[in-house]
């Protein structure tokens, strides 16, 4: 049993000489440390990874603060500039990008202290017409109206700035042109009052480029809209609205060709059903006669009339009766 075990022990040593000599002396294994290398080469490949993710996040965040620090620049070069239009306020007018003149009156308007409301001397009355006319022919501006409070002098928040703005909006939209065309804004800066409250650089007009968004809005307004003119049949004039809007739906067909034009007239129930069947098709047409007349192709559009059969309103009231008697104009 003895010389058994003997044999065992000498045989196993053997076996592992063996497999050594095989695997350093034949082979030449046994120098071969590309395991460790590997596992080496991992560790740092890991440490790199990571360094090269801090990289990434610190150019990511210095871009940001870049481009923040930009637009701080530019809101502030904006602003500046804005102050700088009130300070040579003095005068009512505005320029072309070009530097023509779109309109010049000697006058500005007049701010009083602590109120909304802005006089428009009678010399500069023709202002308004004279900037719708512009924008009519320019149907890729917009009027933009600056509105100027002064905490120092008045007991007041930038609302009041707001407020003198729309109180000149609400005066030019009368004139027919589109309300997205317009925007209003408010902005702080000294004003002087005289004896009698009043103060000449609150107001600031100024035409820009419409952004992408507004001119989406706009042509959306331009395919549905409601006309609540009282179009005579004899002696037929456009009001201010119809002729802005024609404006507008003369450009949306331009760059819309295939769409089609359905021009509706309306009445209120006075009269006979008939009757007024005839009066809202003869308003349509009017209306239709004088789109065609601004260019607009006759093939592209048709006028029809639902009399008294579909009111808007109740016809209780003067006010109501006066809103369905109505063109609706429709593009598809």
């Amino acid at each position: 049993m003895k010389n058994f075990f003997t044999a065992f022990l000498f045989f196993c040593i053997w076996a592992i000489f063996g497999m050594w000599y095989y695997s350093c002396v034949i082979k030449g294994l046994c120098n071969d440390i590309s395991f460790f290398n590997e596992t080496k080469a991992t560790e740092q490949t890991a440490e790199e990874l990571k360094s090269q993710e801090q990289a990434k996040l610190k150019h990511y965040n210095d871009s940001l603060e870049r481009v923040r620090q930009d637009s701080l620049k530019q809101l502030a070069i904006e602003t500046d500039r804005i102050k700088n239009k009130f300070t040579n306020a003095n005068f009512l007018g505005t320029l072309q990008p070009s530097g023509d003149t779109i309109f010049y009156y000697p006058n500005p308007l007049t701010a009083y202290k602590n109120k909304a409301n802005i006089y428009v001397p009678q010399p500069n009355l023709g202002f308004i017409t004279k900037a719708v006319n512009y924008m009519n022919t320019n149907p890729n501006t917009e009027m933009v109206v600056y509105g100027a409070y002064s905490p120092t002098t008045e007991q007041t928040t930038d609302s009041l700035g707001i407020a003198r703005a729309n109180f000149l909006k609400n005066r030019i939209l009368r004139y027919g042109l589109n309300e997205h065309r317009i925007s209003t804004k408010a902005i702080e800066r000294p004003l002087e009052f005289d004896t009698r409250g009043r103060n000449y650089e609150a107001i600031v007009v100024e035409f820009k480029q419409l952004s992408s968004a507004k001119v989406e809005a706009i042509e959306e307004s331009v395919t549905n809209k409601t006309l609540y003119s009282s179009f005579a049949q004899q002696n037929f004039k456009p009001d201010a609205t119809l002729k802005s809007y024609a404006l507008e739906l003369k450009s949306y067909l331009q760059k819309h060709p295939n769409k089609r034009v359905s021009i509706v007239g309306h009445t209120d129930f006075v009269g006979e059903e008939e009757d007024n069947l005839w009066i809202g098709e003869q308003r349509a047409k009017l209306v239709m006669k004088y789109l065609i007349s601004i260019g607009i192709d006759a093939n592209k559009m048709t006028a029809s009339s639902k009399g008294e059969s579909d009111p808007k309103f109740p016809n209780t009231t003067d006010a109501n009766r006066a809103k369905n008697r109505r063109i609706e104009i429709k593009v598809n």
